[in-house]
Parts: structure tokens; C-alpha cells; sequence
């Protein structure tokens, strides 16, 4: 088992949980997007990638790395929090705040600095077709998978999803959004406002999708797990 950590305080953390476990000293400190990575690293068999992907710059090359370090035959897991979830868009799985995840990444800084004092560590979100297409193009067999852990809600729910993102602006309204500029308040409104037209739309086009799969995979599914197996 090895681990990798950018941040030294969370590694000093895992150290101790490995410790705990008989693991030995197999936590590193180590930029996955740093040129001897994969040097230091050796290869593997299996590679985790839990909740962490959101929060990397260079998202195409941190997969290109990982791609390196799996070994033929090798997986890579990967779960992705999902933009598009009517639970995180009322309120996004890092912080609670309302529609941070529609708002591109520059924005995003500025709303989360209103409210917290250390830094915005998350990068991109990024749809789920992004994923699949880069490391299809790295020569790995990518796809989703059911997730027991996280399932897709029922489409019967999504009215039930849809009061609820209806309350969450509402107290966004009553506070939240008085603490932010006007300029950022009218992103915000207006990603909002996007954010609902293509639902709806998309909604009348499930009526046609007898499984309304992709809907589900859209907005009601809060963590997409994503496998992908290099070639023996």
C-alpha cells in the first residue's frame, strides 16, 4: 500500500492511520503532477482516486500521470463529485455554499473568500464525458459504474430534489447573498437561471429515455464512480 499527499498536515494525518494499521511508512509527500512522480513512485496494480480529482490544476495530466503509475492489466477508481447534482448546487459538498458549483473558477474564489479565511482549494468541475474521453485517449477502458455507495436518486424524487434547491435559495436570499457584491450576485442568478432551463429541457427529453438514464446521471446523482482498466 502507498499513499500520496500534497498537503503536510494531512499526510502527518495518514501517517498516523497507516501506522495504526501496520501499514509501516508508505505515506508520501508527493505532487502528483510533479515530473518524477512517477520515478518515485513505481507502478501499481490498483490506484484509488477518491474525492480528489475536483481539487487538481491540470486535471488531464494529473489522469496522464496516474495512466503511467497503473501497471498492464491495472485499475484506475476514481469518484468525481458531480457540478450538475440538484443536492450540490444547492449546496456544494466542500463548503454549503449556494450555486458555487455553477460558477466558473475565478468567481468560485471570490464567493468562497466572502465567507471563509484559508484558501479555495478545488479546480474544475468537469462533465462526465470529460473523464472517459481523456483517459480513452490515454488507452484505458473507462466507464462508469453502478455506485452502491452513492446512487442516482429515482426520477420520482426529482420534484422532492427540486423544493429543496427552492429552499436553499430561499435562505441563500435571506443571507448569504447580502454578503457578496452585486456583480457576484448576478452570476450567481444568472448561472442559476441556466442551470434550470437545461434541466427542464433535458427533463422532457428523459420522457423519451425509457431508462431516463442519463437525466439520473445528470442531476441526480450526487458522486459519479468511475473505472477505468489498462490493457494487459
Amino acid at each position: 500500500v502507498t499513499g500520496v499527499e500534497l498537503d503536510e498536515v494531512r499526510a502527518g494525518l495518514s501517517r498516523a492511520n497507516a501506522r495504526d494499521g501496520d501499514l509501516g511508512d508508505c505515506v508520501h509527500k508527493i505532487d502528483i503532477l510533479s515530473p518524477d512522480a512517477i520515478d518515485r513512485l513505481g507502478t501499481f496494480d490498483l490506484i484509488t482516486c477518491i474525492d480528489v480529482i475536483e481539487h487538481v490544476l491540470d486535471v488531464p495530466l494529473a489522469l496522464r500521470q496516474m495512466s503511467k503509475l497503473l501497471r498492464p492489466g491495472g485499475t484506475l477508481c476514481l469518484e468525481i463529485p458531480n457540478r450538475d447534482s440538484i443536492d450540490f448546487v444547492g449546496a456544494d459538498g466542500h463548503f454549503k455554499l449556494f450555486g458555487i458549483t455553477q460558477l466558473d473558477r475565478r468567481s468560485a474564489v471570490d464567493y468562497h473568500g466572502r465567507f471563509f479565511t484559508f484558501p479555495y482549494d478545488v479546480g474544475d468541475y468537469h462533465p462526465a464525458g470529460y473523464y472517459v474521453e481523456h483517459l480513452s485517449r490515454l488507452g484505458l477502458q473507462a466507464s462508469y459504474a453502478a455506485y452502491p455507495i452513492h446512487p442516482a436518486r429515482a426520477m420520482n424524487e426529482t420534484g422532492q430534489l427540486l423544493r429543496g434547491l427552492a429552499v436553499r435559495y430561499r435562505d441563500y436570499r435571506g443571507g448569504a447573498r447580502h454578503k457578496l457584491p452585486f456583480a457576484l450576485r448576478a452570476k450567481i442568478n444568472g448561472a442559476l437561471l441556466r442551470y434550470v432551463a437545461r434541466l427542464g429541457a433535458n427533463r422532457l427529453r428523459a420522457g423519451r429515455d425509457p431508462r431516463q438514464s442519463r437525466f439520473r446521471a445528470r442531476y441526480l446523482t450526487n458522486f459519479w464512480l468511475l473505472a477505468a482498466r489498462k490493457p494487459s
